[in-house]
């Protein structure tokens, strides 16, 4: 068998697997046969395999990896001892460097994120931020009309109070009772006649409640509709009297559990 195949100079383009130092028996096996490359490895292509040996001086220019795709460029030469051929390798560039691959937490191999991956998420993150700074003055008028009191601007706010309307609900004066009426109800309870409250009683102690005003009319009208024969003293609306009584109610039951609670402590 030739020791060299008569192709010339040959190129092989791989990725690295298998690659390996020779020690120093197997290196002194090489050395008898006129070889003294130490380093070796299978370059691989899809289905096709080559062995291949570093020469010395290509040895100390690469740094070879598991996994580096690279172009070596060489001749074929014979191997007697395993009966094939084998790639001498005296030129190899580097293709493709093999990145160390990262160990994940749950000891999967995951493969690096590169900065191409990190760049649209940091874009939008820098893109969210801006528009947190922006001022309230900047923000379109809708945003402005739903935010909050505390980031709504001054104008928009001032707005909103003017359209602003009170629900809150109106609750109703009670009318004040007279202190001489009081005195009058006490002594009442206290002796033994029966007092019926009347609206005529209840009028000399309570203040009549203020009239509504009544619209203007003309001179003409009034003429017809106050005579001096017609005209009559206003009387009290019918509402008066109804919260009188239930005033009066309400006083006689506080005075009646104040007059309990006496009698409990006298006894």
């Amino acid at each position: 068998m030739p020791t060299r195949l008569p192709l010339g100079l040959v190129f092989v383009v791989g990725r690295v697997e298998n690659l390996r130092l020779l020690t120093e028996r197997k290196l002194e096996v090489l050395r008898v046969n006129g070889r003294s490359s130490r380093v070796q490895f299978m370059l691989v292509e899809k289905s096709h395999r080559l062995r291949c040996e570093l020469s010395a001086r290509a040895a100390g220019e690469v740094d070879l990896q598991e996994g580096d795709l690279v172009r070596a460029g060489g001749h074929l030469v014979f191997d007697p001892l395993q009966a094939e051929y084998f790639l001498l390798a005296r030129d190899v560039d580097l293709v493709e460097k093999e990145e160390p691959e990262l160990v994940a937490e749950n000891g999967l191999n995951e493969p690096p994120l590169g900065r191409l991956a990190l760049t649209p998420m940091l874009a939008d993150i820098k893109k969210r931020s801006e528009a947190a700074r922006q001022a309230p003055e900047d923000m379109p008028y809708w945003v402005q009309k739903i935010a909050p009191p505390d980031f709504q601007p001054i104008e928009v706010a001032r707005e909103g109070g003017k359209t602003a309307v009170s629900t809150q609900p109106v609750e109703p004066e009670l009318p004040r009772l007279d202190t001489n009426l009081v005195s009058y109800l006490s002594n009442a309870m206290d002796s033994d006649e029966i007092v019926e409250l009347t609206p005529e009683l209840l009028a000399k102690y309570l203040p009549l409640p203020p009239e509504a005003p009544t619209p203007a009319l003309p001179q003409a009208e009034v003429a017809e509709a106050m005579s001096p024969a017609t005209a009559k003293k206003s009387q009290p609306p019918q509402h008066r009297t109804e919260q009188l009584v239930g005033g009066l109610i309400l006083l006689i039951v506080l005075l009646t559990l104040i007059a309990l609670i006496g009698v409990i402590f006298f006894l």
